[in-house]
C-alpha cells in the first residue's frame, strides 16, 4: 500500500537518491561511503502532494522520538538549546556517525561541549537521557578507520539516519521528528518509502515548532544568536510531512520504539 499522504512544505531542493536496497544488509560499501548516484537539478525528488487524508494531518508536535543530524547538533549546542530536543521529543536518539563526525575532532565548534552532553545522557537515570543507535554505516567508519586514521566519509551521518529509520522506525507506529541541514536528507527519506509517521524540519523550522509549543520566546531570536557563531548555518524554513496509514502497525519489541 503507497503512501496516503506527504506533503512538503519547501520543496525546492532537489537531490541526491540512495540506492534502492531492501533493508540495510543490501547496501555496498561505495554506497554507504556516499557516492550515490544523483539525478539533476531539473528533477525534484521531492512535490507537493496533498491528499484529503494529509489535509487533517496536523505537524507532530510531541514526537516519540527526536534524531538530529551533525549540523542541528552543533547548532543548537552552540544556541544552548539542546535541552529542547529533550523537551520536544519523548526520546532523543543519535546515531553513531553523527556522534563520530560532531564529536570525534575536539578542535571543532561544540565538540565537547556534544561529546559531554552524550556522555551524560547515556548514563542510567540522566535527566537529558540519549539513545545512542549503532548503525552500519558507523560500523564501516569504524572499520576504515582502522586502515586509515584520516578516513572521511561523504554524507555518513546523513547515510546513518536513513539506515535507522530502515531498522528501527520503519513499520512503527513511532512518531518522529528528523533535523537536518544537508538539503539531501528528505530525499533520501522520501526515496525509502518507508511506513512510518515522519516530519523532517530543517533547524530553523524545529526552532518555529519550539516556539508554537511556548519553549521559547521567539525562534527568531534564538536563530539570531546561532547564526553570530555559525554565519554558514542553514536558515530555510522547511518541514516535510509524511504520513501513512497501514492497518495492524506495530511498535519494537520493548513498546518504546528504541
Amino acid at each position: 500500500m503507497g503512501l496516503r499522504g506527504r506533503h512538503t512544505v519547501d520543496d525546492s531542493e532537489a537531490g541526491h537518491k540512495p540506492p534502492r536496497t531492501h533493508g540495510v544488509r543490501g547496501w555496498s560499501l561505495r554506497a554507504i561511503a556516499g557516492s550515490l548516484p544523483t539525478r539533476g537539478a531539473n528533477q525534484p525528488l521531492l512535490k507537493k502532494q496533498k491528499t484529503m487524508a494529509q489535509e487533517t494531518q496536523p505537524p507532530i508536535g510531541r514526537p516519540d522520538i527526536v534524531v538530529a543530524d551533525t549540523a542541528p547538533l552543533i547548532h543548537l549546542s552552540q544556541g544552548n538549546a539542546l535541552h529542547l530536543l529533550h523537551e520536544i521529543g519523548r526520546a532523543v536518539a543519535v546515531v553513531d556517525m553523527v556522534v563520530h563526525e560532531a564529536t570525534r575532532d575536539l578542535a571543532k565548534p561544540e565538540a565537547a561541549a556534544l561529546r559531554a552532553w552524550v556522555a551524560e545522557g547515556m548514563k542510567p537515570g540522566s535527566n537529558t537521557p540519549v539513545r545512542y543507535e549503532r548503525t552500519e554505516t558507523g560500523r564501516v567508519f569504524e572499520t576504515a578507520l582502522k586502515a586509515d586514521p584520516d578516513y572521511r566519509m561523504k554524507d555518513g551521518g546523513e547515510t546513518a539516519i536513513v539506515q535507522w529509520l530502515v531498522e528501527k522506525v520503519d513499520g512503527t507506529d513511532l512518531q518522529t521528528i528528523v533535523i537536518y541541514e544537508n538539503g539531501k536528507v528528505p530525499n533520501w527519506i522520501n526515496n525509502r518509502n518507508l511506513d512510518a509517521d515522519i516530519d523532517v524540519l530543517t533547524t530553523r523550522a524545529f526552532l518555529d515548532l519550539a516556539e508554537r509549543r511556548h519553549l521559547i520566546g521567539s525562534a527568531e531570536a534564538l536563530w539570531s544568536r546561532i547564526e553570530k557563531a555559525a554565519p554558514t548555518a542553514n536558515p530555510r524554513i522547511a518541514a516535510t510531512i509524511a504520513r501513512r496509514h497501514r492497518p495492524g502497525r506495530r511498535r519494537s519489541d520493548d513498546g518504546q520504539g528504541l
